[in-house]
């Protein structure tokens, strides 16, 4: 089933609200990550979970990096793909986060991000993205195109967050396969 671009579009806004649509019910069913999953983090940073209604499901996850780090790569967050994706697919890495406390002097938490190839050649699904993350929930993406087949756990997501001394929450994060052919255009972007 090939989505159209105003599917998807409503289907990601509708993902903020409190009950999911069709459409959006359509769109998760595309995922190749584990459904409600959260980043597994790895480094030094603590990590705990708090209930915040207003982001989607009304968990967060909550890390903490205190002191910074020497390497922004000292900390870092991933997810893996579950399930096989094929040549030409188009990925959608999509998830929810609030700075709960920036770098001192800063609004902001500046991130960066993509979906990679486990292992270890990592290349890039998708370029790196860089998020800026302010202080009120919002949906974050970044996006690619499979240039071959991967078999189930040779495609991750991650990020680099060993930046500063601050606290992030994180939502739900998803990989959705959106199928070959999907106009790149048509997906949101951070």
């Amino acid at each position: 089933m090939r989505c159209s671009k105003r599917a998807v579009l409503s289907a990601l806004a509708m993902l903020g609200a409190v009950a999911l649509s069709a459409a959006a019910s359509d769109i998760m069913q595309k995922s190749v990550s584990d459904p409600g999953a959260f980043w597994s983090i790895w480094g030094k940073a603590k990590t705990n979970y708090v209930t915040d209604a207003r982001v989607k499901g009304g968990a967060a996850e909550r890390v903490a990096i205190s002191p910074k780090p020497q390497n922004p790569w000292d900390i870092g967050a991933s997810i893996a793909v579950t399930k096989p994706v094929h040549k030409g697919d188009v990925l959608l890495l999509m998830f929810w986060a609030r700075a709960e406390k920036p770098p001192s002097g800063s609004d902001l938490v500046m991130l960066s991000g993509r979906i990679y190839e486990s292992g270890p050649s990592g290349a890039g699904v998708s370029p790196e993205t860089t998020f800026l993350i302010g202080r009120e929930w919002k949906l974050y993406y970044a996006n690619g195109t499979a240039a071959k087949d991967y078999p189930v756990g040779t495609l991750s997501a991650g990020m680099v967050l060993g930046t500063g001394d601050m606290v992030i929450d994180y939502g739900p994060v998803s990989i959705i396969d959106l199928g070959p052919n999907y106009n790149l255009d048509w997906l949101p972007r951070s």
